[in-house]
This record gives structure tokens, sequence and C-alpha cells, in this order.
């Protein structure tokens, strides 16, 4: 991988770090753990089992939103209410998981169907069939971040610390309520609508509910955005900040902090050895410096939290700049709707 931004897929060959066994999981106790923390979100009725049938309540169409492992997300609408908004049909092949694993999965499903927050997709009903689960999601219909950063090479500043602002809120929202992402990438951030600067948060596939007084062992995610302590497969929820950091690099600087082939990487991060290029980072604040840098700290414990990083002085600054200037933009709107008027 050379430095410049590429996608990383996980579940490729390239650039995924995956364990050899898969995590176990309580089926039951990671719902109810949310749920205590978080309160209830109706679950049930939202997950039909056979006889029910998803085409019994939604059509499906042509239209392709994009496509992964188990195959094409497609636009889908309502039998009963096909005015109403859209939806992202997402299919997941379930001939190829063990009988004993389908439990894990359905408690992955139970409690991403229980998350509400405006930075992180919804998932509004799941269809268990003999050979597929069909998940009927959020529709976000304005592309990856991952594109977004390929079509303008980086973003200013202020547009950097706004994004990064929501990524952060949908990442303390999961922290806060006891779950960890670990696959927090460019590519598992979309936009709400076409031109629109609104983001959130997709992909729970590696999401787990996460006990604070035992460490994660299980080595998963994408490489190029992997924590260091991930690769030594013994981490916290700090491991979501790092990727953050990753992610927050790229927005500033152009370019991936961690590049070559897969050992190559593997070694620098665990280093915490990230590639520096003196004129794209010249151009960048202080602030913005002491915050990216603040989340790619190789010992977890001097790493930015996701409320240390929420508090930090460049978001602070940035949002209170936005805010004077959406503020300012609305007054002289004011002031000369008010002249006009008057002639």
């Amino acid at each position: 991988m050379g430095s410049t931004v590429t996608k990383s897929r996980a579940g490729t060959s390239s650039g995924t770090v995956s364990s050899n066994k898969p995590a176990t999981r309580e089926s039951v106790t990671d719902l109810e753990k949310v749920e205590k923390m978080s309160g209830k979100i109706a679950v049930s009725g939202r997950y039909h089992r056979p006889p029910k049938k998803m085409s019994e309540d939604y059509v499906v169409q042509e239209a392709v939103l994009g496509s992964g492992l188990n195959g094409e997300v497609k636009i889908a609408v309502s039998r009963h209410n096909p005015s109403s908004q859209k939806y992202a049909m997402k299919p997941l092949k379930l001939a190829s998981i063990a009988p004993e694993d389908r439990s894990m999965l359905v408690s992955e499903v139970e409690v991403f169907l229980s998350l509400d927050h405006p930075h992180v997709t919804r998932l509004y009903d799941v269809y268990e069939e003999p050979e597929m689960l069909y998940l009927i999601m959020e529709c976000m219909e304005g592309g990856e971040l991952f594109d977004r950063i390929v079509k303008l090479k980086t973003f200013r500043e202020q547009d950097a610390a706004e994004t990064v602002n929501q990524m952060l809120l949908a990442v303390n929202y999961l922290h806060s309520h006891g779950m960890v992402h670990r696959d927090l990438k460019l590519e598992n951030f979309l936009y709400d609508k076409k031109g629109s600067n609104h983001i959130k948060l997709i992909d729970f596939g590696f999401s787990k509910v996460w006990d604070p007084s035992a460490k994660m062992h299980a080595s998963c995610g994408t490489l190029s955005y992997v924590a260091p302590e991930v690769l030594q497969c013994s981490y916290t929820n700090k491991c979501d900040l790092w990727s953050l950091g990753v992610i927050t690099f790229i927005l500033l600087a152009g370019y991936m902090p961690f590049a070559g082939s897969d050992a190559q990487q593997r070694q620098n991060i665990k280093a915490g050895n990230y590639k520096m290029k003196p004129e794209r980072w010249v151009k960048v604040s202080a602030e913005g410096k002491d915050f990216t840098f603040g989340l790619l700290q190789r010992e977890p414990a001097r790493r930015l939290s996701a409320e240390q990083a929420l508090a930090h002085k460049w978001l602070k600054y940035s949002v209170a700049n936005h805010e004077s200037l959406v503020y300012s933009i609305n007054f002289v709107f004011s002031v000369n709707s008010r002249l006009e008027s008057m002639r």
C-alpha cells in the first residue's frame, strides 16, 4: 500500500486483521448490558423469523447502493407505505455460518437494533430466512467519507474538525454504552444525502459489548487503521481512538500515516512510527497537530479518550468558529432582507 489514500476493505486478503478463532459472546447478555446503560429500545417485533418473509413487507429495487462480501446493498421501499422513506437492504449469507455461531450473529444484530443516535445508522428491521439474513437499514445516499477525501485530496481544517467532531459523537455514544466498534475507517462513515456534511457510522460486524474489567483479545479490524495493542491481542476501547486518529491524519494531510507492505505496516504501527511529510503538516494548526497526535499515542494510557477528545480545544475552537460564521451569514442575510423590504 502506498502513501496515498487507498481503500482497505475488511474481509479481503489485503490489509485485514482477523483472529484465527471467532470471538465468543453471550447472545442474551450483550443486549441486556446495552439496555441497562442506554435504556430499552424496542427490539422485539423488528427481528422477524419464518414464516415471515422480507418480501412481504418490502419491495427491493434494482438500484445498488454498494456491494460487499455478502452481496449487493440495494434500495428498498415499504409495501405498506410505498411513498415513505427509502431504505437500504443488506443481505447476509447464512449458509456459511455454523448453526452454533448463529446465536452470536443474532446477538450482534439485536445490539445493532437497540442503537439510536444521530450519527449512527439505524437498523429498522431484520428478517431471518433459511439461507439469508436481510437487514433493512437507514438509506445513506451521500457516499463514503473515503470517496470525498479522494475527491478533495485534503479537507480544510475547519471541515476536518467538523467531520471529526461528528465521528467522535458516534464513538462516544458507543463507548458510553459499553460498546466498541473495532473497525473505524473512512469507508465506514457515510453521508446521509448527496451534498450533505452529516455523516453516520455504519458496519458493526466487528463490534463488541465490552466489560471494562477484562481486555479484549480478538485481533480484528483493517490493518492500516488498527491500533498497536490490537496487534498484540490485548486492548480496550482506546483502540477506536487510535483508528480515529488515523482518519484525522488522513483528512488533514491527505495520505496514509502507515504505508508499505503488511509487514512494514505492522512494524511501524507497533512502534507508533507514522510517516510525516513536513510540507503537508506546515499548513495545519498547532491545535490540529496536538489533537491528531494525541490520538496516535502508542501507549493507550496516554491516548485521548472519546470524552477527552470531544473536549479538546481544536474541536471546541473549530465548532465555535463554525457557529460564529453561520450566525454572521444569517445576520447578513437577515439585514439584507430587511433592506430589500424597505425599498
